[in-house]
């Protein structure tokens, strides 16, 4: 049997699990989310200097505080990374220019393109970022300014029993590095490092499993593409190979 760790925000989780089901029936949820979010408020002002800029959204979190604040976006144009993000803006009826699977796929194509659409963007993100595109594009010429737009809580105090009381194999995805050295300290502190040696790492970038290379895991592999069907496919597919055991 398998047991599916799920340590991401609430609604996070809950969205996986959509995309995931059926499962075995034999297999068990572990929800032991380590992170949550505040969606920050709308700030008008930050907004009328550049009246005309195009949003850059790389996460379906900055894709909530669009859709929150829906009046002050219609009208205006996306250029977004990942599909996830991209469908709720789409289904919100907003429009998107394009779509990447990754934040450095875009902004190659905002560089090629720069001459085309020569736009001032303005960067939606949080308080951690990967990578720092507005300071790529401002390198290579394009315009562009950041508002953060929500802020991300860690933490290692939630309640460990569900990963005490497992027996099984552990299957755990990884979608960003910050969660990833939040789970290493949570294991510490509860003394769990034990259960690695039972676990399965499927990680959505080379970046993100090297957070987790202090240990040695039951089995680790990186999503072929980082988009969330890719994940959700690698994680179904391990789960089906432990079940038969």
């Amino acid at each position: 049997m398998a047991d599916l760790l799920l340590i991401r925000a609430k609604e996070d989780n809950e969205t996986l699990l959509s995309h995931l089901r059926p499962l075995p029936q034999s297999t068990k949820i572990l929800h032991v989310p380590l992170v949550s979010y505040d969606i920050l408020p709308l700030k008008k002002e930050e907004f009328k200097s550049q009246p005309d800029s195009k949003f850059i959204v790389t996460s379906p979190r900055a894709a909530d505080y669009v859709i929150k604040n829906y009046l002050d976006f219609v009208g205006t144009t996306f250029y977004v990374v990942g599909r996830t993000s991209a469908e709720k803006l789409c289904n919100s009826g907003l429009s998107v220019a394009h779509t990447a699977h990754t934040a450095s796929e875009l902004l190659s194509s905002m560089k090629e393109n720069k001459r085309e659409h020569p736009y001032h963007y303005v960067y939606l993100r949080g308080e951690i970022v990967r990578t720092e595109i507005a300071s790529f594009l401002e390198e290579v010429g394009i315009s562009c300014n950041e508002i953060i737009v929500y802020r991300a809580h860690y933490t290692i105090s939630q309640n460990p029993q569900d990963i005490k009381n497992s027996n099984e194999e552990i299957v755990l995805p990884l979608y960003s590095e910050a969660l990833a050295k939040t789970y290493i300290a949570f294991l510490e502190k509860n003394d769990l490092t034990q259960t690695c040696m039972r676990t399965h790492i499927i990680a959505i970038s080379e970046t993100v499993l090297s957070a987790v290379s202090k240990y040695k895991w039951r089995s680790t592999s990186i999503s072929v593409n980082p988009e969330s069907a890719e994940m959700v496919s690698a994680i179904s597919k391990k789960i089906r190979e432990i079940v038969p055991r």
